[in-house]
């Protein structure tokens, strides 16, 4: 005969969130400096290839740390300081790494009326990131136009009979984008970007960061 059944949790994902604060003016300097560059730093899979385009979203290269310009340097400085405290948070203790020792690939997308993304994960990163730069507009009777949705780890996997109850369950969770909202995750979740119904430009600045190894 069974004996009672115990149940737990064994494993946990990390979720981290910030409202970004940086000099004033900046998130729309931000802006304009993407719109105005966004034809030069488009990616192509090579210098006299085509721009590259999914499904209505323009992407940047992913070398935009790289850039020079005020506005990135200021992006730099808040991606590396953002991971910095995610581990702090995650440890429970200060992390002492030094901010130049992160790895980041680093790009934006832009997308108008129609533009979404596919389900994927970040391979080969440890924590990623997505700031709003400009969520666009609200689309009446869309109320998931544009929606960030991510999934569990497991939710491929065949279901069980039912639905399980929360923290269990297998179902997805949605961040709706505002200007200066900066969430973190481990880069193995999958998640994709919903149809944006608007017509305003829809601005997010993606990250990926690697951690160096220790010896």
């Amino acid at each position: 005969m069974s004996g009672a059944v115990r149940l737990t949790t064994a494993f946990a994902v990390p979720w981290l969130e910030s409202d970004v604060v940086g000099p004033e003016g900046w998130l729309s300097e931000l802006r304009a400096f993407l719109l105005s560059n966004a034809e030069s730093l488009r990616l192509r899979w090579s210098p006299e290839a085509a721009p590259i385009t999914f499904d209505g979203l323009v992407f940047t290269r992913p070398d935009l740390l790289s850039l020079p310009d005020a506005p990135i340097r200021a992006l730099d400085k808040l991606f590396r300081q953002a991971v910095l405290r995610a581990v702090e948070s995650l440890s429970g203790r200060p992390s002492g790494m030094d901010p130049r020792s992160l790895t980041f690939e680093s790009w934006a997308s832009i997308g108008k009326s129609g533009a979404a993304l596919g389900v994927h994960n970040h391979p080969m990163a440890s924590l990623s990131g997505v700031l709003c730069v400009d969520p666009g507009e609200e689309a009446p009777g869309w109320p998931e136009s544009g929606i960030l949705r991510f999934y569990p780890p497991a939710f491929a996997a065949p279901p069980f009979p039912g639905e399980m109850r929360s923290p269990w369950s297998a179902r997805s969770f949605d961040v709706a984008h505002r200007a200066g909202h900066l969430v973190m995750f481990p880069s193995f979740l999958h998640h994709e970007a919903l149809p944006y119904k608007g017509e305003r430009e829809r601005i997010v600045v993606a990250f990926n960061c690697r951690f160096a190894q220790s010896t």
